[in-house]
Order: C-alpha cells, then structure tokens, then sequence
C-alpha cells in the first residue's frame, strides 16, 4: 500500500527507483536460479534492468522456514 501511494504522489519521479521482487528455485543445488539472473542481468541494456541499476538486495531466504529460530541463523 505504501509503495502504491509513493508511486502515484506527484512529488515522486518517474521510474528514478524500482522495486523488484524475485524467487528462486533450486538454491540447494547451487544457486542455479540467482545466478542465472545475475548472468542475464550483466548483459541486458534497458535502464532499470541493468545489474548497474540495482540499489540493493534483500535477501530473505530463511524467513519462510519451518524450522525457524529465534535469533540470527549462522550456518
């Protein structure tokens, strides 16, 4: 909702940030997913797609686990 209404403010310009959400699978397997994304990123040219024009990556792998924990996972 928040993301919604900065993206329709008048104040915001246009397509100076974006916000990408991806999944990966296979990730036990040796990273087959991100990797491949970061390979495709490298060499697209269009300007929000670039691996240039990445802000930064949140990465939330263990959040959806159902062996969950309280405190900091260090594997």
């Amino acid at each position: 909702m928040t993301l919604a209404r900065l993206f329709r403010s008048p104040a915001y310009p246009k397509y100076k940030y974006r916000v990408r959400f991806c999944w990966w699978g296979a990730e036990e397997l040796g990273l087959l997913g991100s990797n491949f994304h970061v390979k495709q990123a490298k060499t697209l040219n269009a300007i929000g797609d670039r691996l240039s024009d990445y802000l930064v990556n949140l990465n939330y792998d263990m959040l959806g686990s159902s062996n969950y924990m309280f405190g900091i996972y260090d594997g």
